[in-house]
């Protein structure tokens, strides 16, 4: 039950994570169409082109659509109204709604990947998998240093980058640290309280 636990805080994490625009994904939205539906509705019609990472929308990638390219869809805008005693709609620039069209984009993928993420965080919990977080962080935090320059390309070899750089801590910083039994190994132990899970 411990490890279920533990799995879904860190599914809540990755999904909170997954939101912020640069380190969850890169995006940019081109407001094609907005017809006006009445009492401050709009139908939207966008082009979007979307780059996400693909250590927290894994799911994505591996249905081949870890990066968009001038994808078309069409959203509801649901009006915002301005303070005062007569509420009326406010007017909202192309770039508001194109901001809106990234977000929910990006929300429409995350719902996919939220259970696959929880699923693959069971395994690493109950299969003692630990170790992986490493290269899971490394992976994460790759995204956006790869993306500085803003192109999706360096953001995904950013990714992976980041992954190999942790997986190659595990494999070879670890074990040197472990003879010396250092603050950060003890750390790192002291989270779990079990030795089944010590590096």
């Amino acid at each position: 039950m411990k490890k279920a636990v533990i799995a879904l805080g860190i599914a809540a994490l990755f999904m909170l994570l997954s939101l912020f625009s640069s380190l969850g994904y890169l995006g940019e939205a081109k407001i094609e169409k907005k017809q006006d539906m009445g009492w401050g509705f709009w139908l939207i019609t966008t082009r979007a082109n979307m780059t996400f990472n693909p250590f927290l929308y894994s799911l994505s990638w591996l249905r081949g659509q870890g990066h968009l390219s001038m994808f078309k869809f069409s959203f509801l805008s649901i009006p915002q109204f301005g303070g005062g005693e007569f509420k009326v709609p406010m007017w909202r620039s192309p770039q508001e709604l194109a901001d809106e069209a990234i977000l929910r984009l990006a929300l429409s993928q995350l719902y996919i990947n939220l259970l696959y993420n929880f699923g693959i965080l069971l395994v690493i919990e109950f299969g003692k998998l630990r170790k992986l977080y490493f290269g899971l962080i490394g992976g994460i935090i790759g995204f956006p240093i790869g993306g500085i320059a803003g192109f999706p390309v360096g953001a995904t070899i950013g990714a992976f980058s980041g992954f190999l750089s942790g997986m190659l801590l595990i494999v070879f910083a670890i074990p040197k640290l472990r003879e010396g039994e250092s603050p950060l190994i003890r750390w790192w132990n002291s989270l779990w309280e079990s030795d089944e899970v010590r590096v």
